[in-house]
């Protein structure tokens, strides 16, 4: 029997919902099932050499959604058999063991400095959070330049609400070195926090990543 159908249900499904919500199988399944005409197989090799050359850090690599490479170029069915293959990677690249659990600021930094306190950009993250603080997702949301007319507040939340984790925090480096935050920074914060409390997901926290310091927000403003 044709497998054609199934592999249709487990796109859309992807497609609707976010390949971040897909079990290991359905991210195989898309992966790995054959699709697609030879010229078409062709273009999206051209576009996936091109769009490796333009992209040398892995955490921008981990981070590529779908509307990014449709934007680029790839057509829309290898666009989410690709982000399906980069979620497939950050999965099982993260070790077994017990979930990391987040009890104070210090510990939500000592997960993401290392990598992030050597950017050479901007880069904004989200934990998403279950009810007993454990860290269910660290998800990159943007990269490049960080601030109020980029980032779209509703966005911020999706990860927490496709998993329904009941919290998140945010976390976002300052290339500098200097974790001071910005009016920018404050005003964002803050309107995260209404958001939260609408959406019924609190915002634990948002740090200020610099270089081996971190800001808290949680703790300056005290919400």
């Amino acid at each position: 029997m044709s497998n054609i159908p199934y592999l249709k249900r487990v796109m859309e499904r992807g497609m609707h919902y976010g390949v971040t919500t897909m079990p290991i199988e359905d991210l195989f399944t898309i992966a790995l099932a054959g699709h697609g005409t030879a010229k078409q197989r062709a273009n999206a090799l051209f576009y996936i050499q091109r769009w490796l050359r333009e992209r040398q850090e892995g955490s921008i690599l981990l981070a590529t959604d779908a509307d990014e490479l449709v934007a680029a170029g790839f057509e829309e069915s290898f666009a989410y058999r690709l982000v399906s293959l980069l979620e497939l990677v950050r999965r099982l690249s993260v070790p077994a063991g017990e979930p990391y659990r987040i009890r104070s600021p210090r510990d939500a930094a000592d997960l993401v400095m290392a990598e992030m306190q050597q950017l050479k950009h901007e880069q904004m993250r989200v934990l998403a959070l279950d009810a007993k603080n454990q860290v269910v997702l660290n998800r990159v949301m943007y990269n490049g330049t960080v601030n109020s007319s980029v980032v779209r507040v509703a966005e911020m939340f999706r990860p927490a609400i496709t998993r329904n984790a009941p919290a998140i925090i945010i976390c976002h480096n300052h290339p500098s070195g200097d974790p001071e935050p910005s009016k920018e920074d404050i005003a964002f914060t803050e309107q995260m926090v209404l958001a939260g409390k609408t959406l019924e997901i609190e915002l634990v926290d948002h740090l200020v990543i610099g270089a081996g310091r971190y800001v808290s927000l949680k703790e300056k403003l005290r919400w």
